[in-house]
């Protein structure tokens, strides 16, 4: 929900596709970010100017929620059963929906997505369990 010009993090609703289909991901997903990645190149001539390039070279970022039941635990136990019995895993997908504040809607989509879970939550007395899902993708693709 965008408060005046502002977005906030209610604006924005994520879809993971898996190669065996969609994660369902809880309503309790708490956090979502997701940075472009640059392979920097600099040069230096020997009159002293500097020359600088930034190449993308994809996207890495992550997705953060309250553990509600075991449907992500057990898309990576799956995950990591079948690299270990030498099934191929495949690519994700990612798609990023943000209502703008402006009423519009804006998509995109984060292609050959390589998951990892990076944190599968700390059990402690009167406190939520949080996971934490790392991603790399080759692109992100406006739709």
């Amino acid at each position: 929900m965008s408060i005046g010009p502002f977005n906030t993090g209610r604006d924005v609703v994520l879809d993971v596709t898996l190669p065996t289909g969609p994660l369902r991901l809880p309503s309790t997903t708490t956090g979502w970010e997701a940075k472009p990645k640059y392979k920097q190149i600099e040069s230096i001539a020997i009159n002293g100017e500097n020359n600088h390039a930034n190449i993308p070279i994809g996207w890495t970022g992550t997705i953060e929620l309250d553990r509600t039941d075991n449907v992500v635990s057990d898309a990576f136990a799956t995950i990591e059963a079948n690299y270990y019995a030498g099934i191929n895993i495949g690519y994700a997908t990612i798609t990023e929906t943000i209502s703008e504040s402006n009423g519009s809607v804006t998509q995109y989509r984060y292609t050959k997505v390589s998951l990892r879970l990076e944190e599968n939550g700390k059990f402690v007395g009167d406190d939520r369990v949080q996971v934490k899902i790392g991603f790399d993708a080759s692109r992100r693709i406006r739709l």
